[in-house]
């Protein structure tokens, strides 16, 4: 059995995880976490010393200027479990190879765009929700990869569900609170050309929000503007994402889907409307809404 783990993270979210499976292979272990190289190292001899019961050490962060001492501790005789976290940015030097030579090394990777929605749905089971088959996806889409922010967005729905079940409007409604993403399910079917699915939506902005509604609109025909462009280029979709600071996650499932039935030409006369629209709301007297769905409709029929 492997007494010494080298976790490289390169997400953080995750690493949590892989310490609690780590820590199954070994009941009656207490875990131990240290911050700081000394801790660490301090923490190791007293069990060498003082034999204070099987314990599982964790070192939250390797440093540059540890590598040396923590490599000098790895060979003291112990039954304790040794995990060390690399959080990226060191340089690869001898004590590091002798480290990790010494480790069973776990590599801590992000998500795959294809293994967020399925990430989503165990950890909803996990956390014992009882889902809408959609719910995952909506979550996924609206946070692409960022799992800090997937698991805010599941600790609402506990709240807002105590019950644990949570149909598809349900998760709608809350998610739509965190700032511009309540018009994401509005743009998905705008840009799908889906005009009932869009009117539901629009009849879920109040008044006040019609002019960040159009805002957000322009804004995102903008980066499909960018994104054409950069296609045309053939830029790469990755470069594409990093150039425009688009998560990959909602790049293809959104944007692309979005450009597909919007070419340039077509853009730039949505951009025309909606511009005309922005103009009359700030001017208008009598009811927006009817405002709101004439030009959304002469949008959908570009």
């Amino acid at each position: 059995m492997d007494f010494k783990y080298l976790l490289q993270n390169k997400e953080p979210f995750l690493v949590k995880s892989y310490i609690d499976q780590i820590s199954k292979q070994f009941p009656g272990y207490e875990t131990v976490y240290t911050f700081e190289p000394e801790d660490f190292i301090d923490n190791v001899h007293k069990g060498s010393l003082f034999g204070e019961g099987n314990r599982i050490i964790v070192l939250d962060s390797l440093t540059e200027d540890s590598l040396g001492p923590i490599y000098s501790v790895m060979g003291v005789e112990s039954q304790d479990v040794f995990i060390l976290i690399d959080n990226g940015g060191l340089s690869k030097d001898k004590s590091y190879t002798k480290i990790k030579a010494l480790c069973k090394v776990i590599k801590v990777e992000k998500l795959e765009d294809r293994e967020l929605e399925p990430w989503t749905d165990k950890y909803l089971r996990v956390q014992g929700f009882d889902c809408d088959a959609d719910v995952s996806s909506i979550i996924a889409s609206r946070k692409g990869n960022d799992l800090y922010a997937i698991a805010y967005e599941i600790r609402k729905l506990e709240f807002a569900c105590p019950d644990k079940k949570v149909i598809k409007q349900k998760c709608q409604e809350l998610i739509a609170f965190s700032g511009e993403t309540k018009f994401f399910d509005f743009a998905d079917y705008f840009f799908r050309k889906r005009v009932k699915e869009t009117l539901i939506e629009l009849d879920r902005v109040n008044e006040e929000s019609y002019i960040g509604l159009v805002h957000f609109m322009l804004s995102y025909i903008d980066k499909l503007y960018k994104i054409s462009i950069y296609k045309e280029q053939k830029t790469a979709d990755d470069d594409i994402c990093s150039i425009l600071d688009l998560n990959g996650y909602i790049y293809k499932r959104k944007y692309l889907v979005a450009l597909a039935a919007y070419g340039k030409v077509k853009l730039l006369k949505v951009t025309d409307i909606l511009n005309e629209l922005d103009l009359k709301l700030r001017v208008c007297k009598f009811d927006k809404r009817y405002l709101m769905i004439y030009f959304i409709v002469k949008c959908l029929k570009v």
